[in-house]
């Protein structure tokens, strides 16, 4: 039997800006509406989006943020999603489990910038999948036996669940690929030199729709979400 969607997907600030770099924010909203995953970010990623030095991206994240695709995490959302958490950080009260979340974000720290350990942190302590496109802080981490989230999602990731959800056409998947590369952002090597559809297959998404048929290849490690 599937379990249940998780409550959370905690977001890295590059994985957020690169949507807004490439003008669509339907790969949350998906998420949100249609999964019931609410797009989380951390106090330390809400204020790196905040203080970004082009305004125009920082006023799309608070916009997003004010109408609530965008959460910041806290004990208030803990307390919400306790009666989902799992194991025996369940049997913890809201504020020693954000204190526990806290603790392993000074450890991680000693490795990697503030967003990314306050990020993998958080996804580890409360047990939910997470989207960083920062792929030297995991490998810093790994190479230092520090334990990172399994699998972490890269954008691409949730654009190609957009995709596969009938949420987001391929056209749209192509345009924010182009604005990406314009913008001389990180695009994965699958799509450097590909149209969407075409770098697909190669990509091997780390995130699925768990009622529609994948037809690529995916991942070892996955994430499957059922709509509600």
């Amino acid at each position: 039997m599937q379990p249940p969607n998780p409550p959370l997907l905690l977001c890295d600030a590059d994985v957020v800006f690169q949507l807004f770099i490439g003008r669509s924010t339907l790969p949350l909203k998906c998420l949100r509406d249609r999964f019931g995953v609410q797009p989380t970010v951390v106090p330390e990623v809400d204020a790196e989006l905040l203080s970004r030095p082009r305004s125009d991206l920082a006023s799309r994240y608070r916009t997003a943020s004010d109408s609530g695709l965008i959460q910041v995490l806290g004990v208030p959302t803990i307390r919400r999603i306790k009666s989902q958490l799992s194991g025996a950080i369940a049997e913890e009260s809201p504020d020693a489990i954000w204190q526990r979340l806290q603790d392993l974000r000074d450890d991680y720290y000693r490795y990697v910038d503030i967003g990314e350990s306050s990020t993998y942190a958080a996804a580890l302590t409360l047990q939910m999948p997470t989207t960083s496109n920062d792929g030297n802080a995991i490998r810093t981490l790994l190479n230092n036996d520090v334990e990172v989230p399994v699998p972490v999602l890269r954008m691409f990731d949730l654009v190609a669940f957009a995709v596969q959800s009938g949420e987001m056409s391929v056209d749209a998947a192509d345009d924010l690929r182009s604005r990406l590369l314009a913008a001389k952002e990180h695009v994965p090597k699958a799509f450097l030199n590909a149209g969407f559809a075409d770098g697909l297959e190669a990509f091997r998404p780390r995130l699925v729709d768990g009622s529609s048929r994948c037809s690529v290849r995916v991942a070892n490690d996955v994430v499957v979400l059922t709509p509600r």
